[in-house]
């Protein structure tokens, strides 16, 4: 009588496995699994995004870190205002307004990478050869290579100025001028 116990048990042991239990348990384990890679995959992890230079720092504003000059600028995402520019005249005693420091045409973007920003320059209309943007923590480094021999590195804070405030000046003379405002040397210097 054993052996017909022993048989018996082992016969629905081996049916229960086989039928509809080891389908529901090998269903549930699939359906686990998917939902578990649907979770993983839809979640929203910023760190997998990658942001340009331009496009983190779209309309973002600086002031030069100089105590001489008074410039301020702002970067935008956008090839005809690409570096907005407001310097301060001494003399007439309002801000220089520059919609781009790079003439139109006579730029290109080599670099747009998440930690950078290259621009070259018409060494002849621009007065340098190539700019690099990048930041270090609340400050903007910007190293201006003006020929292949001549670099020269500054330095721009954060600013808290809205820049939309700031009283412009006239255009009085277009020469040596930018697009609109005043010569893309004074940038720097």
């Amino acid at each position: 009588m054993q052996f017909i116990n022993r048989t018996f048990s082992s016969k629905i042991v081996s049916r229960i496995f086989k039928t509809k239990n080891i389908n529901k348990l090998i269903s549930h384990l699939i359906s686990t699994f998917l939902l578990f890679s649907l979770l993983i995959s839809c979640s929203d992890d910023t760190d997998e995004i990658s942001l340009t230079f331009l496009e983190k720092n779209h309309n973002t504003e600086w002031v030069l870190s100089h105590p001489e000059l008074s410039v301020y600028i702002r970067i935008n995402n956008e090839q005809d205002h690409l570096i907005e520019q407001w310097r301060y005249d001494d003399e007439l005693k309002c801000y220089e307004y520059n919609s781009n420091i790079f003439i139109p045409g006579d730029y290109q973007i080599i670099e747009n990478t998440e930690d950078q920003l290259v621009v070259s320059c018409d060494a002849i209309l621009g007065n340098c050869n190539k700019l690099t943007f990048h930041l270090e923590g609340n400050t903007l480094q910007v190293d201006v290579e003006l020929s292949e021999w001549e670099e020269e590195t500054v330095y721009f804070l954060k600013s808290k100025q809205n820049l939309n405030d700031l009283s412009t000046c006239e255009v009085k003379d277009d020469e040596n001028r930018n697009s609109d405002g005043c010569s893309l040397l004074c940038f720097w210097k």
